[in-house]
C-alpha cells in the first residue's frame, strides 16, 4: 500500500501545482500551460526512474530465511553453463548478473566452499544462468554475452571469474580487454559480441528465471537432477550465508539413493 500511496501523493501534488489558481486577474496562455505540462512530465519521469531504482535494490536485498514459500520448481537446464559431474544426484542453479554486488558476494565468499565440498567431490552439478537487470546494471547483458563469446574458444568460466573480479569496469572496451588477457582470440570474439547471437539465450535466463520465482539477483534452485537437462527443486532467493545451502543440499541428498551419492 505505501509503495503505491507515495507516488500517488507526489503525482497529486505536481499536478495541484500545475492547476492552482495563479496570483493574477487574467488566465496564464496556452504557452505558459504547455512550458508547465511539460515540467511536471520530466519530474514524473524522474520520480520513476528513481522509485523503479528503489524497488530494484529492495528486491535484490539479501533475504531474512531465504527459502521460497512455495511448490517445487521444475525446470530446463539445457545449453547452460554448468561445473561438475553432468549425471550428480543434486543440482545447484544460479540466475545472476555480472553487476550486481550480492551475486559478486556469493562469487567471492560462498561458491568456492560449495565448490570443493559439494562439486569438485561430484555431489552437486553447479549451472549458472543469466538474469541481467538492465535498468540497474547496463553493462550486465554484455558482459554476459561477453562470457559466452569467450566459451566459443574454451574460455566461459575463464571469463566468466574475470567479470565478477572487475564488475565495476565492464565497459565494451574493458570486455575486450579481459577477452584479451584470458587467451580469447580477438577478431572471432569481437565479431561474436557485436554479432548479438547470444542475446536469445540470456533472454531465456530472464524467462525461466521468473518462472521459477525469481524477483532480483542473486536468486537460486537447488534440488533432484531428474534427468540430463532438468531439475526439480526449491527456490532460494539472496545470497544467503554457505550454512543455508549446505543445510538444503544436504537435505537432497540424504533423499538420494546411496548408488549416486558419492563421497567426498
Amino acid at each position: 500500500m505505501r509503495r503505491i500511496l507515495f507516488p500517488t501523493l507526489i503525482i497529486f501534488t505536481l499536478a495541484s501545482s500545475v492547476w492552482a489558481p495563479a496570483p493574477q486577474e487574467t488566465p496564464p496562455d496556452l504557452t505558459t500551460i504547455k512550458a508547465h505540462l511539460e515540467s511536471v512530465k520530466a519530474d514524473l519521469q524522474a520520480v520513476k526512474s528513481q522509485l523503479g531504482q528503489v524497488l530494484r535494490l529492495l528486491s535484490q536485498r539479501p533475504v531474512q530465511g531465504g527459502i521460497a514459500a512455495s511448490a517445487p520448481v521444475h525446470m530446463s537446464v539445457a545449453d547452460a553453463p554448468m561445473l561438475g559431474r553432468a549425471d550428480a544426484p543434486v543440482t545447484l542453479v544460479e540466475f545472476s548478473d555480472y553487476e550486481c554486488p550480492f551475486c559478486q558476494r556469493f562469487f567471492a565468499m560462498t561458491f568456492p566452499a560449495l565448490k570443493k565440498d559439494y562439486v569438485d567431490t561430484g555431489k552437486v552439478r553447479y549451472v549458472f544462468r543469466d538474469f541481467p537487470l538492465d535498468q540497474l546494471h547496463p553493462n550486465a547483458k554484455k558482459a554476459a554475452e561477453a562470457a559466452y563469446c569467450a566459451g566459443e574458444q574454451g574460455k566461459y568460466w575463464e571469463m566468466h571469474d574475470v567479470l565478477f573480479q572487475n564488475q565495476r569496469a565492464l565497459a565494451p572496451s574493458q570486455l575486450v580487454e579481459y577477452a584479451r588477457a584470458v587467451g580469447v582470440a580477438g577478431a572471432a570474439f569481437d565479431q561474436c559480441v557485436s554479432s548479438g547471437r547470444y542475446a536469445p539465450q540470456i533472454e531465456r535466463g530472464l524467462i525461466d528465471g521468473t518462472a521459477a520465482g525469481v524477483q532480483g539477483t542473486p536468486g537460486f534452485v537447488i534440488g533432484r537432477t531428474t534427468a540430463a537437462d532438468t531439475v526439480e527443486g526449491t527456490p532460494i532467493r539472496g545470497a544467503q550465508p554457505v550454512e543455508t545451502f549446505r543445510r538444503i543440499i544436504d537435505q537432497w541428498l540424504a533423499q538420494q539413493p546411496a548408488a549416486n551419492h558419492p563421497r567426498r
